[in-house]
C-alpha cells in the first residue's frame, strides 16, 4: 500500500468511528457487566495474548499481562414468542405467524425475520441456542451481504480478535414451509474496559438508574457478587522505612522503602500498590510514576519502589505518599496511614541556550542559570544529541526507532562537566565528546553528588559548519578535505500507524565557486580533486538543512484518518561557507611548514 492509500471509510472499514456508549434494550434483552473472563480470555485487538513470557530483568511480557485486565461481559436477547411484542423488536418479519407460542411461515410462503443485534462494547464472541425445526439462520455485517450458517451455528460467533471489530450484526431466520421456531437465546460476549466498570466496595452500595424512556417501563436489575468471607484482606503496612514520615530526602532518587504489610490468615502478600501525591488527602497521584503496582515494576516481589530516575520531584516539595497490599488469594486490603516527606537535592538549570561567542561566529556556548529551588549546586554534567527531547545517559541506551534505519541502541550523550555556567559545544576541533550536536540539556549536581533532573533542551543553529577543510594544496598531489554540518533526527513519530523518525535532516552541499579541479560530493560534504595550477582560489559552498513534509488531508483528519495528500520537502535552513585554497608547487607544504614555526 503507497503512503497516499486509504482504504477505510468514516463507518467501517479496519476503524469504527459511529459506535457510542448509548444503548437500547428490548423486552427480553440484557447487558451484563462482568469483571472477571473467560478462558482463554476474548478479546479484540491486534496483539496476540496468548505468546507471554518473562523478560530478562523478570517482568512480564506485556502481552500475557494484558489478559488479566480483559473483562468478559455478555449482551443477550431471548424473544418472547407468547405474545407480538417480538415483532417490534425485529428489524424485519415477513410472512410469519404465531401459533401458540411457536413461529411458523404462512401457508405457501418462506417466513423471514431478521434482528439486530448492537453493543456499545465490542462483540467477540457468544453462542446460540434455538429450540427450531428445519430453521435456517445467516449472518450479515451490513445487511446485504450474507453469510449461510450451512455447517451450524457456531461460527456465527468466532469473532477473531485481530480481525475488524463488531459492534453490530444482523442475524437472519428463514422459515421455509414446514418449519417451526419455538425458541431463540442469543448471548454474545463482550469486551469490557476495567476503568469503565462500576464497583462495589465493603458496606452500603448505592445505584442510580436512568434512561430516556417516555411513560411507564418495567426494568429488572440484578446485582451478583461474592463474598470473600473465608480470606481476610491483608493489613496495611505499618510504617515506612524510606524516606522517614515527616522527613527529608537528600535528592530525587529515592527508593521508596515500607516495613512488609502482614496477613490475618498468614497468606503470602503478592502485591503492593504505592501511591504518591502534591495533597494530603491523596485525591489523585501526581502522575503516572506515582501510581504503581510493583509487579508491573522491577521492584516486582518487594516492599520498595524506586523511582525510574531523578529530577520527577521538586526539591523543597512536600509530597505524600500511601501503600496497600494484596495476598496471595487475589484480596486487596485496604490504604494505610500516608506518610509525609521533602524532596531534595539541587534543581534543574534554567534558561539553558546556546550563544555565539562575541567576535568569534565559528565557535558557540552553552549557557544556563543554576536552579533556585533545593541544595546549591557545585557542578554541572552537559549532555548532547541529534535526538529532539533526547533522555540523558551517561551510557549505551536503547531507544525505540519504529521503522527508521537508525540504529537501536544509540552511545552514551555525556560531553563535559563543569563547575562555571557556560561551555563551549559548536565549533572546529573541539576535544570533547558529543561536541556539534543539535540539542543539549545540563543536569546539576550538589556537593553530596545528587543530580537533578535534565533541563529543558536548547537547540544548536543549524545548519552549522564545524569543520574547516585545508586551505593548503599541491600542485600535482591529490586534495581532501570536508565539510560537516548539525543536523537533527527529530523524535518518534506516528504517521498512518506506522512509528519511525520521520523528520531526519539531511544536508545537500552544492558548490558555488571554486577552482575548476576541485569536486564537491553533494550528499557527504567530500571535497576531493587533483590540483594543475599554483594561485588562491575563493571556495564558495552552500549547504542545505532538508527534511520530508506531509500535508495531511483536514477533511479527513477530522475523522481521525491520516491521509496524506502531498509528500514534500521541507528546507530547515541553508548557510553559504566560504574559504580560499592556495596551491603551490612540490614541497610547498613543508616550506608553508617551516615559515609558520
Amino acid at each position: 500500500m503507497s503512503e497516499t492509500d486509504w482504504p477505510g471509510t468514516r463507518d467501517g472499514g479496519d476503524i469504527v468511528w459511529n459506535t457510542t456508549m448509548n444503548m437500547t434494550l428490548r423486552p427480553g434483552e440484557a447487558i451484563v457487566w462482568k469483571w472477571g473472563h473467560l478462558s482463554p480470555a476474548k478479546y479484540q485487538g491486534s496483539t496476540d495474548l496468548k505468546e507471554f513470557g518473562w523478560r530478562s530483568d523478570g517482568r512480564k511480557v506485556w502481552a500475557g499481562h494484558a489478559a488479566d485486565r480483559v473483562c468478559n461481559g455478555n449482551w443477550e436477547y431471548r424473544p418472547d414468542f407468547t405474545g407480538d411484542l417480538w415483532r417490534k423488536g425485529a428489524e424485519k418479519v415477513e410472512h410469519v405467524t404465531a401459533e401458540r407460542g411457536e413461529l411458523a411461515p404462512e401457508a405457501g410462503e418462506t417466513g423471514v425475520i431478521v434482528w439486530k443485534l448492537r453493543s456499545p462494547y465490542p462483540f467477540v464472541g457468544g453462542n446460540l441456542d434455538a429450540d427450531e425445526t428445519g430453521v435456517k439462520f445467516s449472518l450479515s455485517w451490513d445487511g446485504t451481504k450474507w453469510h449461510d450458517l450451512d455447517d451450524g451455528l457456531e461460527p456465527l460467533f468466532h469473532f477473531p480478535h485481530n480481525a475488524d471489530a463488531r459492534y453490530d450484526y444482523r442475524l437472519r431466520c428463514e422459515l421455509p414451509a414446514g418449519s417451526r421456531l419455538r425458541r431463540i437465546a442469543i448471548s454474545n460476549n463482550l469486551q469490557m474496559a476495567p476503568l469503565a466498570l462500576p464497583g462495589m466496595r465493603v458496606g452500603e452500595n448505592r445505584f442510580t438508574y436512568t434512561d430516556e424512556t417516555p411513560g411507564p417501563r418495567q426494568v429488572r436489575l440484578t446485582h451478583e457478587w461474592v463474598e470473600r468471607s473465608l480470606s481476610r484482606p491483608p493489613h496495611a503496612p505499618a510504617a515506612s522505612v524510606f524516606p522517614a514520615d515527616g522527613g527529608r530526602t537528600d535528592g530525587t532518587d529515592i527508593a521508596f522503602e515500607w516495613r512488609p504489610a502482614e496477613d490475618p490468615n498468614g497468606d503470602a502478600i503478592a502485591d503492593y500498590h504505592f501511591q504518591l501525591a502534591d495533597r494530603p488527602d491523596m485525591a489523585w497521584p501526581l502522575s503516572s510514576n506515582f501510581e504503581k503496582l510493583m509487579s508491573n515494576t522491577a521492584d516486582r516481589g518487594l516492599p520498595r519502589y524506586r523511582l525510574p530516575h531523578p529530577g520527577l520531584l521538586t526539591p523543597g516539595q512536600t509530597y505524600y505518599w500511601r501503600v496497600r497490599a494484596k495476598d496471595a488469594q487475589g484480596v486487596w486490603g485496604q490504604g494505610g496511614a500516608t506518610w509525609s516527606f521533602t524532596a531534595g537535592g539541587p534543581a534543574p538549570p534554567t534558561d539553558v541556550r546556546l550563544e555565539p561567542l562575541p567576535g568569534d561566529s565559528t565557535r558557540v556556548a552553552l549557557r544556563w542559570k543554576p536552579g533556585t529551588l533545593g541544595e546549591k549546586p557545585v557542578k554541572f554534567r552537559i549532555y548532547g544529541s541529534d535526538e529532539k527531547g533526547f533522555t540523558v545517559s551517561d551510557k549505551v541506551y536503547a531507544v525505540n526507532v519504529g521503522a527508521s534505519e537508525l540504529p537501536r541502541r544509540f552511545a552514551a550523550n555525556f560531553t563535559a562537566e563543569t563547575a562555571g555556567a557556560e561551555l563551549i559545544v559548536l565549533g572546529p576541533g573541539l576535544d570533547v565528546p558529543n561536541a556539534n550536536k543539535a540539542f543539549y540539556r545540563v543536569v546539576a549536581v550538589d556537593a553530596a553528588g545528587k543530580r537533578s533532573g535534565p533541563s529543558d533542551y536548547a537547540a544548536a543553529p543549524r545548519p552549522f559548519i564545524y569543520t574547516r577543510p585545508p586551505n593548503r594544496a599541491t600542485v600535482g598531489a591529490a586534495y581532501r578535505g570536508s565539510l560537516a554540518t548539525i543536523g537533527s533526527l527529530g523524535d518518534l513519530r506516528s504517521y498512518q500507524r506506522k512509528s519511525r523518525f520521520w523528520e531526519v535532516e539531511t544536508p545537500r552541499f552544492v558548490l558555488v565557486r571554486g577552482p575548476a579541479w576541485l569536486r564537491l560530493d553533494e550528499k557527504t560534504g567530500a571535497l576531493t580533486g587533483m590540483p594543475d595550477t599554483e594561485g588562491v582560489a575563493d571556495v564558495v559552498v552552500k549547504v542545505t538543512l532538508e527534511r520530508t513534509v506531509r500535508k495531511l488531508d483536514d477533511s479527513q483528519l477530522s475523522w481521525g484518518h491520516e491521509l496524506v495528500k502531498e509528500v514534500g520537502t521541507d528546507v530547515v535552513g541553508s548557510v553559504t561557507h566560504r574559504f580560499r585554497i592556495t596551491t603551490g608547487e612540490m614541497g610547498f607544504r613543508g616550506q608553508f611548514a617551516r615559515q609558520q614555526s
